[in-house]
C-alpha cells in the first residue's frame, strides 16, 4: 500500500514539474517575441522588395514606395535581358533592413564593352590582365617580329571592338628577331642592381628592377628574379628582378600591397578595387571574374581581409569601393608613402 502511494506521489510531482517547465518556457517565448517586434518597430526596419526584372524607373519606384533609396547603378552589358531592367540587386528581396536604406541594382546593357588594347604588352601581362577582366584567353600564336620576345604584336578581336562578356581573345605574339638563339638564365640573386643590370646587357634582354616591401629582406641586393636562373631565354626577354632598396632606383617598379578590412555590420558587403594610371587608365583588379556566381560579384563577411597586390612604375591611385560607393583611396607616387582618403560613413582598415 505504501508503495502504491508512493508512486503515485512520484508521478504527481513529475506531472507538476513538467507543466511547470512548459508554463516558464511559454513565458520565456511570449516574452522574446514582444521584445523583438518591438525592437523592429522602434528601428524602423522595412522589408527589402524584390526589383530584379524591372525597368530601373519601376524598380525605383517601387523603392521609394517602401520607404527605401535607389543607390548606385552598376550597367552590365548583356543579351539575355531587355535594356535598363534590374538583373541583380544587393540586399537582396526578403532582407530586413532599416528604413531609408540604399538599394544597389546592376543593370542591362545593350552596348558591349570594348576589347582591351593588349599590344605592346608582355605574355604574361596580357594574360594576367585578361584574367582581371570580363574576357577570356583564347589561342595564342607565335611568329617571328623585330619586337622583343614574348611581346603581343595583335590581337583579335582588335582593340576597342564591342565584345560580349567571356569572349576569347586570340593573341599574335613575337617570338623575337633572335628566336633561333637560347641562353640560360643567370643567377642574380645577392647582386645589386647596377651588376645585375650589366650581368643581364650582353644577353639582349630587358632589365626590369622592382622595388619591394620586405623588412626581412637583405638590403640593395636582388632578392628575387623571374624568369629563374637556368631557365632558356631569348634576346628581347624582359628579365624582373625584385630588390630591397634604401635609395629611389631610376626606371624601377614598385610592389605595395593594399589591405582593406570590410567594415563591421550586421550584412554581407560587396567590395571592389580599382587603379587608375598616370595616365588615367581605369582597370578593376578585385574581385577577379573567376569569382563571380551567375554573373554575380561576390560579397564579403563584416571584418573581412582583403589583400591586393600591386606593381606600377611613378605613380598610381588606387580606390576601394563599398557596395558600389567610394570608401577609400589609396594616392602612391614614387617611393612615398601612400596618402590615404577615407570617405564619409565608411570604416576599415589598411596597411
Amino acid at each position: 500500500m505504501s508503495s502504491s502511494l508512493f508512486g503515485l506521489g512520484f508521478v504527481w510531482w513529475c506531472l507538476r514539474w513538467f507543466f511547470a517547465g512548459l508554463f516558464f518556457i511559454g513565458i520565456m517565448a511570449g516574452s522574446g517575441y514582444y521584445v523583438f517586434s518591438e525592437a523592429v518597430q522602434g528601428a524602423n526596419c522595412v522589408t527589402v522588395p524584390d526589383i530584379t526584372n524591372m525597368p530601373v524607373q519601376e524598380a525605383a519606384r517601387v523603392l521609394t514606395a517602401n520607404g527605401l533609396e535607389m543607390g548606385t547603378q552598376t550597367a552590365r552589358a548583356s543579351d539575355k535581358w531587355q535594356p535598363d531592367y534590374v538583373m541583380y540587386q544587393t540586399p537582396a528581396a526578403g532582407k530586413v533592413v532599416r528604413s531609408g536604406r540604399k538599394v544597389y541594382p546592376t543593370v542591362s546593357r545593350t552596348e558591349f564593352a570594348s576589347a582591351p588594347d593588349l599590344h605592346g604588352k608582355t605574355l604574361q601581362e596580357a594574360i594576367a590582365e585578361l584574367d582581371r577582366s570580363q574576357y577570356q584567353q583564347g589561342q595564342i600564336s607565335r611568329v617571328a617580329d623585330q619586337a622583343p620576345a614574348n611581346t603581343v604584336i595583335s590581337q583579335d578581336p582588335p582593340p576597342g571592338q564591342p565584345v560580349p562578356e567571356n569572349s576569347k581573345i586570340n593573341l599574335l605574339v613575337s617570338s623575337g628577331p633572335g628566336q633561333g638563339q637560347q641562353l640560360y638564365m643567370p643567377n642574380l640573386i645577392g647582386m645589386t642592381s647596377q651588376d645585375a643590370i650589366k650581368t643581364l646587357k650582353p644577353l639582349g634582354v630587358e632589365a626590369i628592377p622592382v622595388q619591394v616591401d620586405r623588412p626581412d629582406a637583405p638590403a640593395n641586393v636582388v632578392i628575387d628574379q623571374r624568369p629563374g636562373t637556368g631557365t632558356l631565354i631569348t634576346p628581347g626577354t624582359r628579365v624582373y628582378f625584385d630588390i630591397r632598396s634604401d635609395t629611389p632606383i631610376e626606371g624601377a617598379w614598385r610592389d605595395v600591397t593594399v589591405s582593406y578590412t570590410v567594415p563591421q555590420s550586421w550584412m554581407q558587403r560587396e567590395v571592389r578595387i580599382d587603379v587608375i594610371t598616370k595616365d588615367g587608365a581605369r582597370q578593376t583588379i578585385f574581385p577577379p571574374q573567376a569569382q563571380y556566381v551567375d554573373g554575380k560579384p561576390p560579397v564579403l563577411d563584416p571584418g573581412s581581409k582583403v589583400n591586393q597586390k600591386i606593381r606600377f612604375r611613378d605613380e598610381i591611385m588606387v580606390e576601394v569601393f563599398l557596395d558600389g560607393v567610394k570608401a577609400r583611396s589609396y594616392h602612391y607616387v614614387g617611393d612615398a608613402e601612400p596618402e590615404i582618403v577615407d570617405f564619409e560613413d565608411t570604416s576599415g582598415g589598411n596597411t
